[in-house]
């Protein structure tokens, strides 16, 4: 292999400096000097390569030339010139770095030209340098001197509309065409007729200002009569009607629509109607599911009871009560019902369901409530009718109220383990108690009244937040996280509201067109239901994540139609299934 060779006389494809990259969706590489296509050489596939590698210890040598579109083997000497210049060396033995050089010369002739050394300060930074450094490093601190800024060359598609400035300039005039020519063409030229057409119309009406006309030469054009005329009109109308430039702004409507994901990749969630739940003969007020999900309560206006199966809509039980019945609530832990009615609230256990007797305690004195307890059941009465009832996560408190008690003892905290009702607050802002729900994980109690939903701390007995920015609340409950809460509102909104970023509401969801009912959180799956007078079910895909810099995603999924006004929609424990409760049927959406 000669060094000295030119690596262009070598060169078979003739593309310059085009990249190759260019070529790999043809079927050639480039042309050669005559012009003609240099086709590709196909190397070996992923398998050849492996096989190679197995069965020769070379295999490594094997390249392929692309530009001259040859297969070559590196050879021993070419391995050795990629060492050398790898290492910064000259290529070839017979080059000597020290040719320029003349070793056996006096010192002064390729030394520093003396023997004697130079000064100390010449390896010294200089002083008055340093001092001159100091001033403009001071001067660019205190903003005395400013970088300039530099100008960018200003980039336009030259196949764009006119640039157009702030001010618009006067419309262009209309070129001359070869009507207007001291010499027209003679199709140009008026007739006897045209002629007298022309002069018989106003000017306002008139085609053509003027007559066309025909000269001989040029210097036999006579100077226009109306030149004056002309230019004055068209200065006065500069003048009298200024131009502004108002910019079109073409935007595609759609384009202002967030683009929404598809509901289909936020499977499963409740899509169809599944089933109904027959038997009540009156209007459903409340129903619970079974901790489990393997039953489902329901009670209504007669005062009637019902357990029901989950999975195949089988009444298992009903019992009937004086008073109707205006809630129902599983104990998340025991297989307890609790059953508000009138002014009573009995703890049940039905024989469906896993038999559990309560155990008998010596009730303490309180005057909001009365204990009795019989045959392993317990009957608590208390002041004024009963309305609501919401369990703790940990199945052994539970809260009550009571809407015609007096400001203070609305909400009553009970017991089931003591036997013991007292209750949270002596003060209770102005406004009546519309719900409440526990915290899933601490122990706050959250209360929602017309106007604020407050926040109280059991240990401590102290109001730690409250909640603003909502209209008379019907429901709230809180996300499976516990760092969320949700209330719907008369006003036709749902509220988000975020515990620790701030009082007044996250996210404000207006879908509804009427008044909601109820709102629902799922505890295993990101579902949100909400229900509403307009005869309609709204399921949200809410997932809350753990990284407190991410945003929670709330899309809408579904809105399921229904025949008659839900009052309550409440999620399967396990499933992502949603009940409702329409008039006097239960209706299963899966």
């Amino acid at each position: 292999m000669s060094v000295d060779d030119s690596s262009d006389e070598e060169i078979r494809i003739r593309i310059g400096d085009v990249p190759i990259s260019w070529y790999d969706n043809s079927s050639f590489l480039g042309y050669d000097l005559d012009g003609k296509r240099v086709e590709k050489v196909l190397g070996p596939d992923q398998l050849d390569k492996h096989i190679s590698k197995s069965e020769d210890p070379t295999w490594w040598r094997n390249i392929i030339d692309h530009l001259n579109a040859k297969k070559v083997r590196i050879t021993d000497e070419m391995l050795e010139v990629i060492r050398t210049i790898r290492a910064r060396k000259p290529v070839g033995k017979s080059f000597d770095p020290y040719s320029d050089f003349d070793l056996t010369a006096p010192k002064q002739e390729f030394g520093l030209g003396t023997d004697v050394l130079p000064p100390k300060r010449s390896f010294q930074p200089s002083k008055w340098e340093r001092i001159k450094v100091h001033k403009i490093a001071k001067a660019i601190e205190k903003g005395w001197i400013k970088k300039k800024r530099e100008e960018k060359e200003e980039i336009f598609d030259l196949w764009t509309e006119e640039i157009m400035e702030e001010k618009a300039g006067p419309p262009k005039w209309k070129l001359p065409g070869n009507i207007e020519s001291y010499n027209p063409p003679a199709e140009y030229l008026f007739t006897e007729e045209e002629k007298k057409e022309w002069e018989d119309k106003d000017p306002m009406n008139r085609e053509l200002p003027f007559m066309p006309q025909k000269f001989m030469a040029l210097r036999k054009v006579p100077a226009y009569e109306n030149i004056v005329k002309e230019r004055f009109e068209r200065c006065l109308d500069l003048f009298i009607a200024p131009r502004v430039v108002r910019p079109k702004i073409d935007i595609d409507p759609e384009s202002l629509i967030p683009q929404l994901p598809d509901p289909e990749n936020f499977r499963p969630f409740p899509e169809k109607l599944q089933m109904k739940f027959t038997g009540h003969e009156a209007k459903i007020n409340s129903i619970d599911y079974y901790y489990n999900g393997e039953f489902l309560a329901s009670g209504d206006q007669n005062g009637i009871v019902k357990i029901w199966e989950a999975s195949t809509g089988k009444c298992l039980e009903s019992c009937e009560f004086k008073k109707k019945v205006l809630c129902v609530a599983w104990n998340p832990v025991m297989p307890i019902l609790a059953i508000c009615a009138g002014k009573y609230i009995y703890l049940k256990s039905f024989e469906c369901s896993d038999p559990y007797e309560i155990p008998n305690t010596t009730p303490s004195e309180s005057k909001f409530a009365t204990w009795e307890w019989e045959n392993g059941e317990v009957k608590i009465k208390l002041r004024k009718g009963v309305s609501y009832v919401t369990w703790h996560g940990k199945g052994d408190y539970f809260s009550s109220l009571c809407k015609r008690e007096s400001t203070s003892s609305k909400v009553i905290v009970h017991s089931l383990s003591r036997f013991q009702s007292h209750k949270i607050f002596s003060r209770q802002s102005k406004g009546g108690v519309r719900s409440m729900a526990f915290h899933p994980k601490r122990p706050l109690f959250f209360v929602a009244t017309e106007k604020n939903i407050l926040t109280y701390n059991l240990k401590q007995q102290l109001l730690v937040k409250k909640f603003k920015g909502l209209e008379c609340p019907v429901h709230i409950t809180t996300h499976i996280s516990g760092e969320h809460i949700l209330a719907a509102c008369e006003d036709c909104k749902l509220l988000w509201y975020d515990y620790d970023l701030s009082a007044m509401p996250y996210k404000t969801f207006p879908f509804h067109k009427k008044q909601l009912t109820y709102v629902a959180a799922h505890k295993r799956y990101p579902l949100i239901a909400t229900s509403g007078l307009d005869k309609t079910l709204h399921i949200f895909h809410a997932q809350v994540y753990q990284d407190y810099m991410q945003q929670p995603l709330i899309i809408p999924l579904r809105v399921l139609q229904t025949e008659i006004s839900p009052l309550q929609c409440l999620f399967h424990p396990k499933q992502p299934w949603l009940a409702s409760a329409e008039g006097q049927n239960i209706c299963l959406y899966i």
